[in-house]
């Protein structure tokens, strides 16, 4: 893989930054647009014109305030960087978020919408539409909290997930979840230490008869 961010400085204390990833694929595969789609306006391809072989994942401003820096758009995601390498992932999710530093301790609070629909409508072969979906979002909210000491640092990170990318106008599920992910490093000398825990709990709420929630 090939990434590549470009950052323009707009004026002082303010930056416009983006991110392209390239060469994704599968040495020798087919490196046609998907997916396909049938409309011949768009030749029997996707209407996303980014192929899998390159793609712009990222785009935000950094701007800084005297209550602290904010970043909005489109960026990596808070729980998929937080603390040491364990459980990190290339999450990219658009959102807002705010952070600042009290001498050794830095405070984050961000919140991220990764999937966003409000209603779909289809005939279902009547002449007026049904209201087919409603609050199908997937949202995350995080607030973290890092200490810098002689040697190491610490923190904590706490999430709400909320997804209800499974309902219906029949009803679904909507995953309702808190995580907790504290971390440390240490340096003794020649030796380094890191740890960090991952720890979840929640509920997959149902509204279909028949069907138990799940814990």
């Amino acid at each position: 893989r090939v990434r590549m961010f470009f950052r323009l400085k707009i004026m002082e204390g303010v930056t416009f930054s983006t991110r392209m990833d390239a060469l994704e694929t599968a040495w020798g595969k087919d490196q046609q647009m998907f997916p396909v789609d049938s409309t011949p306006a768009f030749g029997g391809k996707t209407k996303d014109w980014n192929t899998p072989n390159l793609s712009f994942e990222q785009s935000w401003v950094d701007f800084k305030t005297g209550i602290g820096q904010f970043k909005v758009g489109y960026r990596s995601g808070t729980p998929y960087g937080w603390g040491t390498k364990f459980q990190n992932a290339p999450g990219t999710a658009p959102g807002i978020s705010w952070g600042d530093t009290y001498g050794p301790v830095s405070v984050l609070v961000d919140l991220n919408k990764k999937g966003k629909g409000d209603m779909t409508v289809g005939t279902n072969g009547k002449s007026t539409p049904d209201l087919e979906q409603t609050d199908i979002d997937t949202d995350y909210y995080d607030v973290g909290v890092k200490y810098k000491f002689k040697g190491g640092e610490a923190g904590l990170l706490g999430t709400y997930f909320r997804d209800a990318s499974a309902r219906t106008h029949t009803g679904g599920t909507i995953s309702s979840v808190y995580n907790m992910q504290p971390y440390a490093k240490m340096k003794f000398g020649p030796v380094d230490l890191e740890a960090e825990t991952y720890w979840m709990k929640g509920q997959i709420a149902s509204d279909v008869a028949g069907t138990a929630d799940v814990d």
